[in-house]
């Protein structure tokens, strides 16, 4: 028996010297009866005080004198083991350098005496901080973030009384993403760090800065007089970020766009932060470089594309669209070759809405591709109930060209139609041969293998690089109505003719849009270079059913009502 109770008496001893927490056991008269070796390492202890039975006040102050803790904490320890009551505290280490953190607990136990667990808790603490200051704080530039900033301009909105008047100022890099794309992403962070240490030398002590991500920064600009202050502080910021920046032994020059919104009683910082967003994306409207106070017109402004882009989404849900169709005439014949498609949208309450304001609308919500992808299929149906002879012209959007499954949308909707490829026309935008040259060039290929033909639309309003004209596949070339300005004069004309010519040469169908009267019918056609043409003088869009009684008359399927918009000299 005295074997076992020896093995057992080991085997505790065992355990509790191998424990992670210091332990100090005091009996009912507040003397120790144990004390592991991690208590007595953490407190720095000798290791007599268990034999000759020392105190808790004994080895409170062993304590405070070995540095382990500070005499205040010793008496709140005292404090817990008197009271005979379960307690928890922390205390921190005298010395600030250490920034040691010890979480102790008091169990009572039911004979009398008390536990003491001693937890040293400063790695979890620097991890709480760490993860608490990454929480508030942008990792790269070590500047408050979003959440931070939210936080703190509250708290000072709240402190301003009287007279007292703030700014919050919104900043927007420009090109940022030029550096991003050339020099790669390692120097734009060096360049969004140098833009934050600028911001900081420019700003008083009572002013406060913050990264929202990106290449957005805020400022909330403290006790200012009027206006002009905030103003002021806006120009130096563009001024000042718009220096060259040494970046890995590269120049690199950006702009800034700012937008401000002054304080107001009753404006909390939610509202703030919204206006001056709005007043940025005025001044980065207005070209950028400048800044902006938001005006309450512009609140307006916002609601209202707000309201637009929900009815937007629930037109496109209910297909409240509608076709209307364009024809092109063919010069030769006198008959129309191709209608072109156009969106209207006639809202219950807007009237009819010009695509001139849906297409950027629908371009920034993303859903441009699932409108035009309705707009082809419809397109393609309909041209099933026109004459063989006729083709339509659907426009592409860059977004709607670019995305990856546009030739399996293309092939669908020919095949849902049961519309041969060759009636179908796809009309694009030099904006969409911009970008990723390599890749348009296939898909136009491919296209043009399915027996789809392609049309540069609006061409001579853009970079009007005539070496699209050689390097990609078209089979078609549409001027646009601005080169019919000043056309009854030489240079104009010649122009107009020079690119037509261009254009046949290369093998490629010409048109001419903006058609209005006979005379300019007369010049551009003088010559045999442009094949079609288009315009209010032979018809203005019309809806779906009126485009078939047109196509009847100019195809000779006579109907019940003539085509008397177009001029009988050019229509057969």
């Amino acid at each position: 028996a005295k074997e076992r109770e020896a093995a057992l008496a080991g085997q505790f001893d065992t355990a509790l010297n191998n424990m992670p927490h210091g332990l100090c056991m005091f009996s009912a008269d507040g003397r120790v009866a144990v004390m592991n070796h991690r208590f007595i390492e953490m407190m720095q202890l000798s290791d007599d005080f268990v034999q000759r039975g020392a105190s808790a006040t004994d080895i409170c102050n062993a304590c405070v004198l070995s540095g382990s803790i500070s005499a205040a904490a010793a008496q709140q320890i005292l404090y817990e083991i008197e009271s005979s009551q379960r307690g928890d505290i922390v205390t921190s280490d005298p010395d600030p350098t250490k920034n040691r953190s010890l979480d102790w607990t008091f169990q009572p136990m039911a004979g009398g005496g008390t536990v003491v667990l001693v937890e040293d808790i400063t790695e979890r603490k620097d991890a709480e901080a760490r993860i608490s200051h990454l929480a508030r704080y942008d990792e790269l530039t070590a500047l408050p973030n979003r959440v931070n900033f939210r936080d703190e301009i509250g708290r000072l909105l709240a402190m301003q009384h009287g007279d007292h008047r703030s700014a919050l100022l919104f900043v927007d890099l420009d090109q940022f993403k030029q550096v991003n794309d050339t020099l790669g992403h390692p120097c734009g962070d060096q360049l969004l760090c140098a833009v934050a240490e600028r911001l900081r030398e420019m700003l008083r002590p009572e002013d406060f800065v913050a990264r929202f991500g990106g290449d957005e920064f805020v400022v909330f600009q403290q006790n200012i007089h009027s206006h002009e202050d905030a103003a002021a502080l806006a120009r130096r910021i563009v001024d000042r970020l718009s220096e060259r920046y040494k970046i890995d032994n590269h120049l690199v020059e950006i702009g800034a766009s700012v937008g401000i919104a002054m304080t107001a009683p009753g404006v909390g910082a939610d509202t703030l932060l919204k206006n001056a967003d709005m007043a940025l994306y005025r001044a980065k409207a207005d070209g950028r470089g400048t800044f902006c106070f938001f005006r309450d017109e512009m609140a307006q402004t916002v609601e209202a594309r707000r309201i637009l882009e929900l009815d937007l989404r629930k037109a496109l849900a209910n297909e409240e669209f509608e076709l209307f169709y364009q024809p092109l005439i063919n010069l030769k014949s006198g008959k129309v070759s191709t209608c072109e498609a156009l969106l209207r949208w006639n809202h219950p309450a807007r009237g009819t809405v010009s695509p001139v304001d849906i297409i950027p609308v629908a371009e920034d919500m993303g859903l441009i591709v699932d409108l035009g992808r309705w707009i082809l299929r419809k397109a393609c149906m309909e041209c099933m109930k026109w004459p063989e002879a006729v083709s339509v012209a659907v426009n592409f959007s860059p977004q709607q060209f670019h995305q990856r499954d546009v030739l399996s949308e293309v092939r669908y909707a020919l095949e849902v139609s049961g519309l041969p490829a060759h009636r179908l026309e796809i009309e694009i935008t030099e904006s969409s041969l911009l970008h990723n040259t390599e890749l348009t060039h296939d898909v136009l290929s491919q296209l043009r293998s399915l027996g789809v033909r392609i049309s540069l639309d609006d061409f001579g309003t853009g970079y009007s690089s005539l070496s699209y004209l050689h390097n990609f596949p078209l089979q078609k070339v549409k001027i646009d109505r601005s080169f019919l300005e000043g056309i009854d004069s030489d240079r104009p004309l010649t122009l107009l003719r020079g690119v037509a010519r261009l254009s046949a040469d290369l093998g490629m169908s010409v048109v001419v849009e903006g058609i209005e009267t006979n005379e300019q019918l007369e010049l551009i056609s003088a010559d045999g270079a442009v094949t079609e043409a288009q315009g209010y003088l032979f018809s203005r869009p019309v809806p779906s059913v009126r485009i078939r009684q047109l196509l009847n008359a100019s195809h000779g399927r006579r109907t019940d009502e003539q085509l008397h918009v177009v001029p009988s000299r050019s229509i057969a």
